[in-house]
């Protein structure tokens, strides 16, 4: 591996490390934070809430800034303002929380729109997939981390120190990126030629909404069942600190499929057949959670993991797959996640939301079952071997 390949390696590797990191530290945090202030529960909600808004708002800008600046200086400017939304809402105030929560669901939603094109553009397509495997599976392994490490380290720096643990790895994502960006002005001024891709034309494509629906009925799913799994599993009989271990169990078993997947399917001219196993896995995964024996609910959450960790993967490699140019895989990436955000964001509210009016979690659950059919069809048009 020549010094480019490892540079562009690394560089990915350090930014992907920051893009889920930081927001799952924030969930096991809340109960600290609420030490600290006198604010209610629901302010505490929208502060989860908000990067999915942010993310699904500037998802369709990042393209636009792609096009206009570059990505040397768009991505530059997105991990600067990562770093200082980190600082800010470590300062130890609510709107300090919630200023400092923007800038980094701000940072982290053009770095995730505009990675999978870096690929495109630095790498050849041999490498494709095995940078998107890294970019997905660090993502996930630091997002994993992350949310287990919260509590320990705010048990001995306090919360608003954990909060800054991300300073260290966006500072070198920053270093890293300033110097792998030098080795590609070239192609970053060739690109900028290129036109400008117009969302008409996106809409227009059948293949772009098929890749857009999967994306967003993907993560409605995940936000789903990170939202609810434990609440499900307790129903069930199964004791809290069992519950507590699941959504670990279905991370942990998601790795292996976010980093071999890409590998694999990315060699192959279609990803239909790969999509359709894997999203089938998954199906029969959640059906598990209509059962009470804790044996088939812990393999459930193995399969669940497994499903769900190849559907992200397959959701970043159809934005490069399915393109012809980094400006195409940056626009399709941008409107697909802008519209996926958006789905994901009504995912756990919806799913409580039928238990609520019915009083069962198989109400939900079946009518997750009905979200994974439409995944499937959508998995297996995006998964076709066509170009936007």
């Amino acid at each position: 591996m020549n010094k480019k390949k490892i540079l562009l390696t690394l560089t990915i590797i350090f930014i992907s490390a920051n893009l889920r990191g930081p927001l799952t530290m924030v969930g096991p945090l809340i109960p600290s934070m609420k030490e600290s202030f006198t604010s209610g529960n629901s302010i505490f909600g929208i502060l989860t809430s908000i990067p999915l808004f942010v993310f699904g708002l500037i998802s369709i800008i990042a393209p636009k800034l792609d096009n206009k600046f570059g990505k040397r200086i768009t991505i530059t400017t997105s991990l600067i303002l990562l770093l200082i939304g980190l600082i800010i809402r470590s300062l130890g105030s609510v709107s300090n929380l919630f200023i400092g929560s923007i800038l980094v669901a701000l940072g982290i939603g053009i770095s995730n729109v505009l990675l999978p094109s870096v690929i495109v553009e630095g790498a050849p397509q041999k490498d494709v997939g095995r940078l998107t495997g890294t970019f997905t599976t660090t993502m996930g392994l630091f997002g994993s981390i992350a949310s287990g490490l919260s509590i320990f380290l705010a048990s001995i720096v306090g919360w608003q120190f954990a909060l800054e643990f991300f300073v260290i790895t966006v500072i070198i994502a920053l270093a890293l990126w300033l110097t792998y960006s030098k080795t590609v002005e070239e192609i970053e001024k060739e690109e900028q030629l290129e036109p400008e891709i117009k969302l008409s034309y996106l809409l227009k494509s059948k293949l772009v909404s098929a890749i857009a629906l999967f994306m967003g009925l993907q993560s409605w799913i995940a936000y789903a069942l990170f939202a609810w799994v434990p609440s499900i599993l307790i129903d069930r009989g199964m004791s809290s600190n069992f519950s507590a271990l699941a959504l670990m169990i279905i991370q942990l078993c998601s790795m292996p499929t976010m980093y071999i997947i890409p590998i694999i399917a990315g060699k192959k001219k279609t990803q239909s057949m790969f999509v359709a196993v894997t999203t089938i896995i998954s199906f029969i995964g959640c059906l598990s959670l209509f059962a009470t024996n804790p044996i088939i609910l812990t393999l459930g959450l193995v399969l669940i993991g497994i499903g769900q960790g190849a559907s992200l993967s397959f959701s970043y490699l159809f934005f490069t797959v399915r393109t012809n140019s980094a400006k195409e895989t940056s626009s399709l990436s941008g409107l697909s996640q802008t519209i996926g955000y958006f789905i994901a964001s009504t995912g756990p509210i919806l799913f409580g939301y039928i238990h609520d009016i019915t009083n069962f979690w198989s109400s939900s659950l079946i009518f997750m079952l009905f979200i994974h059919v439409i995944l499937l069809f959508a998995g297996i048009l995006s998964g076709r071997n066509k170009k936007i």
